[in-house]
């Protein structure tokens, strides 16, 4: 629930900065609004209220695919992978050269043709951190987040918490 956690830090902070523009005669007011306000019902009434598909739609949305697709192609060396493909390619095409029958020289290349050691070093060959953080500096989460909770009519729910009676201290 990291999203949970930083809705509810971010809800505090931003109730506490706006306490906190309060001109000091009426601080005592505020203060005692602020003792009204049942955070946690704020909180609650705030993530209940995200739409994950819509987040996740503005992440889609804001994703440059082009620009990782091309970091992808751009940190991929493929001349290791074409050399191993012509070691193994080498000793079939002077038996397919030597037969010329093509059916039973296709199924030696298929049946011969190992492709898992190929595809093990492109996998081991490919540093994606370097695509990941661009991935992550395009997202602008902070940003993405902020927009998304700022659409929400926030006076309804505050307004709702407000109304909502406190629960009497347990001692």
């Amino acid at each position: 629930m990291p999203l949970a956690g930083w809705v509810r830090s971010t809800v505090h902070r931003s109730v506490g900065t706006a306490l906190g523009l309060v001109s000091p005669v009426i601080d005592g007011v505020a203060q005692a609004v602020l003792d009204q306000i049942d955070l946690s019902a704020v909180t609650d009434r705030v993530i209940d209220s995200l739409d994950a598909e819509a987040v996740a739609a503005r992440v889609a949305g804001a994703l440059d695919t082009r620009a990782v697709g091309s970091a992808v192609v751009a940190d991929v060396d493929v001349t290791p992978i074409l050399t191993e493909v012509q070691t193994q390619l080498g000793p079939i095409a002077q038996d397919i050269i030597k037969d010329l029958d093509l059916e039973p020289a296709v199924q030696q290349v298929i049946d011969n043709l190992d492709l898992m050691p190929i595809v093990e070093q492109v996998i081991h060959r490919l540093d994606l951190e370097p695509v990941v953080r661009r991935v992550i500096v395009q997202l602008n989460l902070p940003e993405l987040i902020t927009e998304t909770i700022s659409e929400l009519n926030m006076g309804k729910v505050v307004r709702a918490a407000v109304k909502r009676p406190v629960s009497a201290p347990r001692g």
